[in-house]
């Protein structure tokens, strides 16, 4: 059964029911395999649609590897199965960038505007959890973030104007020579 809290999907693929999940792994390999340099970059990739056979594939793929399947998703036969494919790569990508509704709880949309802090995710795991390699490629966004949370607490929203005009006020620059 799949994890919805994780990111996990299950999908029919040929006959078989199989197992899908982007880790952060999972999401550099698809950097790589769409030559961006982020995962800002995947993301506006993926919006701007027209995606190929190959591009479906390259997800499909990304996320079998995710959930340590050695299916090979080129062998599938897509146009015989052109919509279950796209059925499960659609909901894979949703289940991963975080549409409420996904995972039956908040919100874990990923900023478009910023690239992924790679290098901060990986101080997170490596330094901070003490993560094998291994573990934290296997990681999801919604695990790190959750990691993270626990640690340093929810993420704050970003000051709305009025509140940072209090702080202005209260606390003026020194302008003084």
């Amino acid at each position: 059964m799949a994890n919805r809290r994780r990111g996990e999907i299950e999908a029919v693929l040929a006959g078989e029911r199989h197992k899908l999940v982007l880790t952060l792994g999972a999401l550099a390999e698809l950097e790589g395999a769409f030559g961006v340099a982020d995962l800002a970059a995947l993301g506006r990739r993926l919006a701007a649609g027209g995606l190929s056979a190959r591009d479906i594939t390259h997800i499909l793929q990304a996320g079998l590897h995710g959930a340590g399947s050695s299916l090979d998703a080129s062998r599938l036969p897509v146009a015989r199965a052109l919509p279950e494919i796209l059925r499960a790569v659609t909901e894979l990508l949703t289940a991963t960038f975080g549409q409420e509704e996904a995972a039956g709880g908040p919100s874990h949309a990923v900023d478009a505007a910023r690239p992924f802090p790679w290098e901060e995710a990986m101080r997170l795991g490596f330094g901070v959890l003490r993560l094998s390699s291994r573990a934290f490629w296997g990681m999801t966004p919604r695990e790190l973030a959750a990691a993270s949370a626990g640690i340093y607490g929810p993420p704050r929203a970003p000051l709305s104007g009025g509140e940072l005009a209090a702080l202005m006020r209260a606390f003026p620059d020194d302008t003084g020579a």
